[in-house]
């Protein structure tokens, strides 16, 4: 993705993938378009535009949520049977320490209904803005300055957060976490870190 289009390869030809109803994307020069595969969808986020979903094959994207509530995210990614992000815009607000998460099974609809358990958390603490969300299993959530781990734990709660790395997060580098395997590679404000899952180890 660039500025204004989204692509796809075939081959070694690059082929313009953009939506065709809603005109050129408009992601600013400060964000990054992510990307997350859900079964057989993929899907396209950055803050300034709608959720964009295309089927594997497919020839275009198109814009993903058909609920009443549509989040855009800066990041986005599949825990378990949960379509979940963080650091989200809602109806024009910004909600940089927001996670929210879609009806089980489902990455169409967002709105928050105790039977789909869909909803969201705004996470206290002073860990700064939600810079990465890395799924699995579980969700892992790199803020500026702490790193927390989100677990499915089932209605009523849903999702619990809980904050495993209190010395620090991404800073400001959220392209800087790298998923391997089980662990993580990312770079904090003192150096680079593989995390574990439980804590960081200085590998600089």
């Amino acid at each position: 993705g660039d500025a204004t289009k989204l692509y796809r390869q075939i081959g070694t030809v690059w082929t313009d993938a953009s939506r065709l109803a809603g005109g050129a994307y408009t992601i600013t020069s400060e964000d990054m378009w992510e990307f997350v595969k859900f079964d057989s969808t993929v899907l396209a986020c950055n803050l300034a535009d709608a959720v964009q979903g295309m089927t594997v094959g497919g020839a275009n994207f198109a814009a993903q949520f058909t609920s009443t509530l549509l989040p855009k995210f800066k990041h986005l990614c599949r825990a378990g049977r949960f379509l979940i992000g963080g650091n989200t815009d809602e109806s024009g607000t910004l909600y940089p320490t927001r996670m929210r998460w879609g009806k089980i099974d489902s990455i169409v609809d967002m709105d928050e209904a105790t039977a789909n358990q869909s909803g969201y958390r705004d996470i206290d603490g002073d860990g700064g803005h939600i810079q990465r969300t890395i799924g699995g299993t579980y969700v892992t959530i790199y803020q500026q300055y702490t790193i927390q781990i989100g677990q499915y734990v089932g209605a009523p709660v849903v999702w619990k957060f809980d904050v495993v790395e209190k010395q620090r997060g991404c800073g400001r580098q959220p392209y800087s976490v790298i998923p391997l395997g089980r662990i993580h590679l990312y770079k904090a404000e003192d150096g680079f870190f593989i995390f574990d899952g439980l804590e960081s180890h200085p590998i600089g």
